[in-house]
């Protein structure tokens, strides 16, 4: 099918606009390209899927990679995998997707794939379960985000994807991301390869959706504060519930968390 005229010249405007401000102006030409082709083709080599944890830093990691990889394709909120995968347009061999829920794809996005060139890599976000349980979000002040029934269905997930391995998944903890980003630069920099600095996210000219803005608190620096904040006398209550549900204190045990000096939480 061909497009109409003016969809074209749309598409040529935006491709010239692109040139000058290439990250601000990626996904509209997307877009544009796309209806133009409608062919359901995969144009790309790599497609990065962030998902894991949800308040687990999938958020910051998605900047962050934005910004080690200006020239990938990537998206101003959050977008599923598949429903990317299906939009997207030639120009870059590299396409960056970040959803949480995605985590419960894997097998639907690698059977998508499975006949394809382009390979698909899992970034999974883990943060401790008991932080997660008490992570609230700026755009729901008042209440905590994540009920305790997703974050162990969640964490089942998780747990088996980690105990199982695989050479397409990469481990992203959250108290590593902000308490050494060093060391999970050089991890993804094997994993997924590129040579931009996570650190430099701060810089980054991306015209980032509000709700993305939102879940991060502001583009600012990392916070090592946020680990171990279910300790604040203020979630006794909340950290009571969820040691009394049934599922979670195993989910914290297998994930690798709750240590020695976390006295009997449980």
């Amino acid at each position: 099918m061909t497009a109409p005229p003016n969809l074209r010249r749309a598409v040529v405007r935006a491709g010239r606009h692109a040139q000058r401000t290439p990250r601000r102006l990626r996904v509209r030409a997307a877009h544009l390209r796309a209806e133009t082709r409608r062919s359901g083709t995969i144009p790309i080599d790599r497609h990065i899927v962030i998902c894991g944890f949800p308040r687990a830093g999938s958020s910051l990691l998605q900047v962050m990679i934005a910004a080690a990889i200006p020239e990938a394709v990537h998206f101003p909120a959050e977008r599923r995998a598949l429903h990317a995968a299906w939009d997207t347009f030639p120009g870059s061999p590299v396409l960056v997707t970040k959803k949480p829920r995605d985590v419960e794809k894997l097998d639907q996005i690698r059977s998508h794939y499975r006949r394809r060139k382009t390979s698909p890599t899992f970034l999974v976000t883990v943060r401790d379960p008991r932080d997660v349980a008490v992570s609230s979000h700026d755009g729901f002040s008042g209440e905590y985000y994540v009920s305790l029934a997703r974050i162990i269905a969640t964490g089942r997930v998780i747990g088996s994807l980690v105990e199982a391995g695989s050479s397409d998944i990469a481990v992203v903890r959250f108290e590593d991301l902000v308490l050494d980003t060093a060391a999970v630069e050089r991890q993804l920099q094997l994993t997924i390869g590129f040579s931009g600095s996570l650190s430099e996210y701060q810089t980054n000219d991306v015209d980032w959706e509000p709700s993305l803005q939102a879940s991060l608190g502001g583009l600012r620096p990392v916070d090592p504060s946020r680990i171990g904040v279910w300790k604040s006398p203020r979630h006794r209550d909340r950290i009571a519930q969820a040691a009394n549900t049934p599922g979670f204190p195993e989910l914290v045990r297998r994930l690798g968390y709750g240590g020695s000096g976390d006295g009997d939480w449980s």
